[in-house]
């Protein structure tokens, strides 16, 4: 009489298996942002795709507490997804075009206070700007797509 033996594919499973528990757990774990618990010094983050339709560039500074951060510049006719730190306990931050104030903590929901951000910014042709997407909780938004502008 002869022992049937295992499949070999069968044995190879409980290892893909796992892996893909683990691979599971980590998706979960970024997705949910992770251990770091407590403390003041992290910060959250805000990412803007902005689309610039002005015939110049334009400045894109985000202020924390009136303290203007590093000043990313977006050139005439293109769009980008700009992430910057805000501050981690409730403090007032501000974007601003070219120093005039696009976005302001204060006037957002208050339940946005403490979490990451995304939303969208277009600078029109005449320079003005509107909100493309509100400010809202998440993570992970889309690049802007820089087709179609300034045709």
């Amino acid at each position: 009489m002869t022992t049937a033996r295992p499949i070999p594919s069968a044995r190879r499973r409980g290892h893909a298996l796992a892996g893909m528990a683990f691979a599971c757990a980590l998706i979960l774990l970024a997705a949910c942002g992770g251990g770091g618990g407590g403390g003041g010094d992290a910060a959250f983050k805000l990412r803007l795709a902005t689309t610039n339709e002005t015939a110049a560039p334009i400045t894109v500074t985000l202020a924390a507490d009136e303290v203007p951060g590093e000043p990313q510049t977006l050139e005439s006719c293109k769009a980008a997804l700009f992430e910057f730190d805000i501050p981690a306990d409730p403090g007032t931050w501000t974007v601003s075009i070219d120093d005039e104030v696009a976005i302001d903590s204060t006037q957002l929901d208050p339940n946005l206070i403490d979490k990451n951000l995304i939303g969208g910014l277009r600078v029109n042709e005449d320079g003005s700007f509107e909100m493309t997407e509100e400010i809202q909780p998440g993570a992970l938004i889309s690049p802007p797509a820089a087709s179609g502008i300034c045709l």
